[in-house]
């Protein structure tokens, strides 16, 4: 039984023992007022007396009309007074009441009022026997009357005295069973009051095993709230602080004893204002965007402090209201991926430098009259190249993804263009081995889409590719099916099959993670970096998409992803559309680079189509020859020695004159986006990634002059 039980049992006998008291008592009271009542027995007893009177009366009467009895006439007529007065009881008060009931007994009374006042004057004049009588004549009917109106009487008082017998056994058994229940419910509130004592004392106990428990949690939450690295801050609906650990403190640079009772979120918010807190503060109620959607719930912020530290700080909503923020000194993580960026970067400087080089070389070489065997060669040394080329950029895509850098762009365009763009590149080697590489498009074909179509490539590239590496026969299939969906959103579902080699069924859980292959001996005899299809599965995830496959040993392979898109407006371009090359004058050419075989590279190239090339190798010499003289174009390579590209780039906009507005097109090695857009800040119109595209080189070379420079001159 529970407390709250217990104490409604106790209290319902409790007012059960109360009522019951206060009924008996009243009872007894009213009884006791009806017994003091004696009236209702007077009725007999006036009859009686009535009787007795009237029969004294009588002898008194006889006495006298007797000589030598003594009686005289005054003991007659105090007799005959008190007959008059039990004649008055007898006409009032109960009595009366006892009459009224029968007509008889209304009748004897009235004959007896009627002769009582007719023999009052004989008794008055009672002198002699004869008169005497004369009223012994008179009063003689009354007699029997008198005698059955006392019977009467009689048997009246016997059934009230019967009645009160009856109440008082009904009131002993009441009383007896009041008595008894109030015995039963004082025992049985004894022995609520006994279990209710032990389930206090029980519950006093659990209580103090819980206070305990509590204590130890709350000590054991307070230590590991205390042992983690991350601060932790908690807010109620009301912006009260309710837990906070010693870390956050830390970070916040607050001590223990500066902490208020009940600090609320403007005392932080105030504190990191005053202090050296972070200096790019928000607001509890006007958050500045955040920079990463965490999920629904939760979004995360970077800010600097005054003393260089970058906190991180997660805001995650509490479902009862309030939240809780997470502060987190990522200040070692940002310097280790600052200096793993700047490792990729060297990186990929160190290797596409060399590599521009080379393949600008072999594309030389190949444009000369060559043997078939030297032919051969060239496309082999070709071929490494762009394998090692295409390694590089895999590790470094996918260095993005995994530091969460990845950068999609919106845009709108054709799936029909992107098929057609991975059917350009991806033919001649399907081709050259032998092998069919089929499109399969619905008739209607989807309308225009937004999202990122190099990308979406990239994953299409990664997927037929791996089927024409791994297929010696056969073919290699794209199929694509759309379908338009609720909000004019376009679902699209993209096959790709071949009829390879397939991959083991023990090997296929493993297939998405990075640096998996089948098995080592692909490496070997394919190549590649077991990086492709962990770089498609990203690009689709971070797309919103899926990506699924089959495979059977020995049968081939299909891998189908899916993807919603928004749908977009129609393109007046396709992206495989191929253009004939721009027809460039010949153009006065600065090429600012430090590596000699690039510097070959590039006068070998650019001196074939006409230009004159003067050459910088570094960033200072490349200033003084914009300084002394005049350039349609600098190529600017980024990094150099003595001056990088950057700087000189920043100090040739500062030129007087027309020097400044020199159109300068970066070179670099850094495929970062962020560079980029670091490069372009710096003034640069243009920025191209090595090793060189020639293609984009050309396009740039005759795209308008000073397109961008006279921005420069309006900023200046």
């Amino acid at each position: 039984m529970s407390l709250q039980r217990t104490k409604i049992a106790l209290a319902a006998i409790v007012v059960f023992f109360v009522l019951a008291t206060a009924y008996i008592a009243a009872v007894i009271v009213w009884r006791q007022e009806a017994l003091r009542e004696v009236s209702r027995y007077n009725t007999s007893w006036l009859a009686s007396q009535a009787v007795n009177e009237f029969t004294r009366l009588e002898q008194r009467i006889t006495a006298f009309a007797m000589p030598g009895s003594g009686v005289t006439k005054d003991d007659v007529e105090l007799r005959f007074e008190i007959l008059l007065n039990r004649m008055n009881l007898l006409n009032a008060g109960e009595f009366q009441d006892f009459v009224t009931k029968d007509a008889e007994r209304v009748a004897i009374v009235r004959e007896f009022n009627d002769l009582v006042l007719a023999a009052q004057p004989l008794i008055e004049q009672l002198e002699s026997p004869g008169a005497a009588a004369r009223a012994l004549a008179m009063l003689a009917p009354l007699e029997p009357k008198l005698a059955s109106l006392a019977s009467a009487a009689n048997r009246h008082g016997a059934e009230n005295v019967a009645e009160d017998q009856r109440e008082l056994i009904r009131l002993h058994w009441l009383f007896t069973a009041l008595a008894g229940g109030l015995i039963v419910c004082g025992i049985a509130l004894i022995l609520m009051l006994f279990w209710h004592n032990r389930m206090l004392e029980r519950a006093r106990l659990e209580l103090a095993m819980l206070a305990g428990d509590l204590e130890s949690n709350s000590e054991l939450l307070k230590t590991t709230l205390n042992s983690i690295d991350q601060g932790l801050v908690m807010f109620d609906s009301s912006d009260t602080v309710k837990i906070y650990n010693r870390r956050a403190l830390e970070i916040l640079n607050l001590s223990p004893e500066s902490m208020p009772t009940k600090a609320a979120f403007n005392f932080f918010h105030q504190h990191q204002r005053r202090n050296d807190g972070v200096t790019e503060l928000h607001t509890h109620r006007e958050a500045r965007e955040p920079k990463l959607l965490a999920d629904e719930k939760s979004r995360i912020e970077e800010q600097r402090t005054f003393d260089g530290r970058i906190i991180e700080v997660r805001r995650s909503a509490l479902q009862a209201g309030g939240e809780v923020l997470t502060y987190t000194d990522v200040t070692d993580r940002k310097a280790a991926e600052h200096a793993k960026d700047n490792f990729l970067a060297t990186m990929s400087h160190e290797i596409r430098t060399p590599l521009t080089g080379l393949l600008g070389m072999t594309d030389l070489l190949a444009a000369d009259d060559l043997s078939e065997k030297h032919i051969r060669y060239v496309q082999n040394i070709k071929n490494s190249g762009r394998h090692l080329l295409a390694v590089v950029s895999d590790v470094l895509d996918f260095s993005r993804i995994e530091a969460g850098k990845l950068e999609l762009e919106t845009v709108s365009f054709s799936m029909i263009d992107v098929l057609e763009n991975v059917r350009s590149i991806l033919f001649p080697e399907a081709d050259e081995r032998g092998l069919q590489m089929l499109i399969d498009v619905e008739d209607c074909p989807p309308p225009p889409v937004r999202g990122d179509p190099t990308r979406l490539a990239q994953v299409l590239i990664n997927l037929v590719g791996n089927g024409i590496k791994f297929t010696h026969q056969g073919e290699v299939g794209i199929r694509l099916i759309h379908e338009v969906v609720d909000g004019g959103r376009v679902k699209l579902q993209v096959h790709v099959h071949d009829t390879g080699a397939g991959f083991p069924i023990e090997k296929q859980a493993q297939l998405f993670e990075p640096f998996v292959q089948a098995d080592s001996s692909m490496t070997r005899r394919y190549g590649g970096s077991g990086l492709g299809l962990a770089i498609s599965k990203r690009l689709l995830d971070a797309m919103g998409g899926v990506i699924e496959f089959d495979s059977i040993p020995g049968v081939g392979s299909h891998f189908w992803f899916e993807l919603t898109l928004e749908q977009g407006e129609a393109t007046t371009a396709s992206v495989h559309e191929t253009k004939s090359p721009p027809e460039v004058a010949c153009k006065r050419i600065l090429v600012a680079e430090d590596v000699t075989l690039n510097r070959d590279l590039l006068s070998a190239v650019l001196s074939k189509q006409g230009h004159e090339v003067v050459f910088a190798q570094n960033g200072a010499e490349a200033v003084e020859l914009v300084k002394q003289g005049r350039f349609d174009i600098v190529l600017m390579d980024v990094q150099m020695p003595v001056m990088d590209g950057v700087e000189a780039t920043r100090r040739i906009r500062k030129l007087p004159g027309s020097r400044r507005k020199v159109t300068i097109v970066g070179l670099t090695a850094n495929v970062i986006a962020s560079d980029r857009e670091r490069y372009l800040a710096a003034g640069m119109d243009d920025c191209l990634t090595k090793p060189i595209d020639w293609d984009k080189l050309f396009a740039a070379l005759g795209r308008p002059a000073h397109s961008r420079a006279r921005i420069h001159g309006a900023m200046a």
